[in-house]
């Protein structure tokens, strides 16, 4: 529906393109370039997948929960932990030229090591049978919590140069980073699991209340994360979101005006008109506008909505991958009865990635490149297919476990019944038994998401300040620790959490 909306909007430049003979010429430059290096960021994203691997060859398919809760928290800090922090902090730094087949040839590795590790055959269930997880949908919690901890890793690593590689920052206007797709994820993210998405009902008070409940939290952070680092005069760049606006700021504006818009029409059709039609204004004078300001002097003086122009007009765009994130999110959320339902949808979020990548293509070489700053058309329609290719990912190796587990039990003994595998988890994560106390990392991580990224911007800043990496030159191994501690305080906050069965979402 997207691809189609670019084309009846802006059918006559592509046209006018063709016939001068530099489409295909700008194809080609886009596949050696910038598709290239944005298809690599998906090799190391994709990464999350052998990792998922790495944890079920260690523990196994069939995983039962300990009564040590520490015990599950450093297991998981081995296995998961410590294999995203060398992802980001050394394979960037060292792998940085790595192409597909070598991805290719370590996920062959670690499929080989898995099979000789259990020594049973994969087996799929029929098509036709409610075995396992035909109404689970634990690769969705994966999902959010590895890109909830993956950019809680990045926002601090960024800020020690010989840790995190200068082609993965931010950039400053156009262009594909790791580091921007942050806030697009979280953005789509926000959509996929939203309560309209999980109960594909239609809109009414009681949804409009809770999402207005969690607006006025998420803008009540962003005011306080505003005023504190003012009065703490912290440096922020003014060329991201705006000299006040911030992250917290998007997330709310997003929340609640996709809430209302819901009302007048189906999210398909709001993504479609939004999407377009911002992207129409990109191209009609509101890019120059962003670009140099209302004064035209690139400055951020002289009111409130020149010095925060980047954070508000982006918001629309941001809004616009809310609505494809729902539409995606009520797809994922349908109900399925059968194994052969699973398989169904698999293959479409397939279909729907796929096209969503040509869409991307076609967008940054007929229409403009990608810019996290303006979340023009092209950056939408990148983010969610980096963001599908993960959850596909993600979503195989659940399939891969699952049929590890189909074939491991004797289905004719009444007494050996087969469970479902929780992907990054354990049968405690499902029941949540009051008499288990569960140190999952990944459970925890995604069922304390925002107190989580909170802590990890809380102890960003402490750290920013104490150690002073913009500064201080460290070597890398020093640099490494601090990192490494960081992100060990804030996954034992979480787990710790967890494993009390404390939830701190109050809205």
């Amino acid at each position: 529906t997207v691809c189609s909306g670019i084309f009846a909007v802006y059918g006559k430049q592509w046209y006018q393109r063709r016939v001068r003979g530099l489409a295909l010429v700008s194809l080609t430059q886009v596949m050696r370039d910038d598709v290239q290096h944005t298809l690599q960021l998906t090799y190391l994203t994709g990464t999350v997948a052998i990792i998922l691997i790495f944890r079920l060859v260690v523990y196994g398919p069939r995983l039962s929960p300990s009564q040590s809760w520490l015990i599950w928290y450093i297991k998981d800090g081995l296995s998961v932990a410590c294999p995203l922090i060398l992802l980001y902090c050394w394979l960037q730094v060292d792998l940085v030229e790595t192409t597909w087949h070598h991805h290719a040839g370590l996920l062959a590795l670690s499929l080989a090591v898995l099979f000789l590790r259990f020594r049973v055959r994969p087996a799929i269930p029929p098509l036709d049978s409610d075995y396992l997880f035909a109404k689970s949908r634990t690769y969705i919690s994966a999902y959010r919590s590895f890109v909830t901890m993956s950019t809680v890793i990045c926002i601090l690593a960024v800020d020690f140069r010989n840790l995190f590689h200068p082609d993965y920052h931010k950039t400053r206007v156009y262009g594909y980073s790791l580091m921007d797709t942050g806030v697009g994820s979280f953005v789509f993210m926000a959509g996929l699991v939203a309560p309209e998405a999980r109960s594909n009902q239609e809109p009414n008070k009681k949804l409009l209340k809770k999402t207005l409940s969690a607006g006025a939290v998420l803008f009540s952070i962003g005011a306080f994360r505003t005023g504190i680092l003012r009065y703490l005069d912290y440096d922020v760049s003014e060329f991201e979101y705006g000299r006040d606006w911030n992250f917290f700021f998007t997330l709310a504006a997003v929340k609640v005006t996709s809430s209302v818009a819901l009302y007048a029409l189906r999210p398909v059709l709001l993504a479609l008109c939004v999407t377009t039609g911002y992207q129409y204004l990109l191209s009609n004078g509101l890019t120059d506008l962003l670009l140099d300001g209302l004064w035209g002097d690139d400055s951020h003086s002289g009111g409130f909505l020149n010095a925060n122009r980047e954070g508000i007009f982006s918001s629309v765009g941001m809004t616009g991958l809310y609505f494809i994130g729902l539409t995606i999110g009520r797809l994922i959320f349908q109900d399925r009865k059968t194994f052969g339902d699973t398989l169904v949808t698999y293959m479409r979020l397939a279909l729907i990635c796929f096209l969503f990548w040509i869409g991307t293509v076609l967008s940054h070489s007929q229409i403009d490149v990608a810019s996290r700053c303006h979340a023009n058309l092209t950056y939408t329609l990148w983010t969610v297919s980096h963001n599908l290719t993960l959850i596909i990912a993600i979503m195989a190796v659940e399939l891969l476990a699952n049929a590890l587990c189909y074939n491991s039990v004797d289905l004719t003994s009444a007494a050996d019944t087969p469970t479902p595998y929780v992907i990054g988890g354990c049968s405690g994560c499902v029941t949540r038994s009051r008499s288990i106390s569960c140190g999952c990392l990944i459970p925890a991580v995604q069922m304390s998401e925002l107190p989580y990224f909170i802590i990890g911007n809380v102890l960003t800043g402490a750290v920013n300040m104490l150690f002073q990496p913009h500064t201080i030159e460290y070597d890398y191994y020093q640099s490494l620790a601090i990192v490494t501690a960081y992100f060990i305080i804030c996954n034992y906050s979480v787990t710790v959490l967890f494993a009390k069965k404390i939830r701190l979402k109050f809205w």
